[in-house]
């Protein structure tokens, strides 16, 4: 009769157990399967459904230090959002993180704003909820922005990520008023004129606050928008990928009914 091994790898988390252990005793995953597959059979009818163990495949980057997001900033109007777990990852949040940032990087975004700060949802009875998101944010032109928020957070062992896409269309402009004009005639000789070009400075230089922003975004920003949205999920996905995660660990989760929310 062959002797048995003495140990026997996770591979979930690559720790070294005795070889009978029932399950991991680093990550509490079953050993069971592996040894049938050391064996020469598989519960599961094939071997290659065993799940690897995270291999990454470039050295870990340093995460940056980012501005935090000014409190007073609008989030803006909500687009779409995305979420899943991935299964046993919970402790490599921040490299999950710093990869992003990385392949954001790589991509050479133009008008590319990074800060981190948090996200407060309005829920009914006048109670708040809030949590802490990365953001992307890029200058659409004419003040409009594009804004990635992504969550990278630990839940127990799993790890969470979720995006949010919103979009801050661009100030509405001050319109003409014949008011300014008719007071200026009136008021006639040197302090009309300067009534007038008083008014004339105003409508150049003045913005309205945030809440008279325009309802939405206008011709390409659209575009703008989705391509900005599409590359950010993009480097996502290759920073879950140079980690070495496989597919096989990634649980989608349902979209939330955002429909009695409002973000601030």
């Amino acid at each position: 009769m062959d002797q048995l091994p003495e140990t026997i790898a996770c591979p979930y988390c690559g720790n070294i157990n005795p070889y009978l252990q029932d399950n991991c005793i680093k990550c509490k995953r079953p050993l069971g399967p592996i040894r049938d597959v050391m064996q020469g059979g598989s519960p599961l009818g094939n071997k290659e459904t065993i799940e690897e163990p995270a291999k990454p495949k470039e050295p870990a980057p340093t995460i940056p230090e980012l501005p935090p997001r000014p409190v007073e900033a609008k989030t803006g109007k909500f687009i779409d959002t995305n979420a899943f777990l991935i299964r046993g990852m919970g402790i490599r949040a921040n490299e999950i993180a710093a990869r992003l940032f990385k392949q954001l990087a790589v991509r050479n975004i133009q008008n590319l704003k990074l800060s981190f700060g948090e996200i407060v949802i309005e829920l009914q009875g006048n109670k708040k909820d809030t949590r802490e998101y990365y953001f992307a944010e890029r200058d659409l032109g004419d003040g409009a922005l594009a804004i990635m928020a992504i969550r990278i957070n630990p839940v127990g062992t799993d790890l969470y990520i979720e995006w949010r896409n919103y979009t801050l269309p661009s100030y509405a402009p001050i319109e003409f008023s014949w008011g300014w004009f008719i007071g200026g005639f009136l008021i006639g000789g040197i302090p009309g004129i300067l009534y007038l070009l008083g008014y004339l400075v105003y409508r150049l230089n003045y913005k309205k606050p945030s809440t008279s922003r325009k309802s939405d975004l206008e011709g390409f920003q659209f575009q703008e928008n989705q391509a900005f949205q599409l590359s950010v999920r993009a480097a996502l996905e290759e920073a879950i990928d140079l980690a070495g995660i496989s597919k096989s660990f990634i649980q989608s989760i349902s979209k939330e009914d955002t429909k009695e929310q409002r973000v601030i």
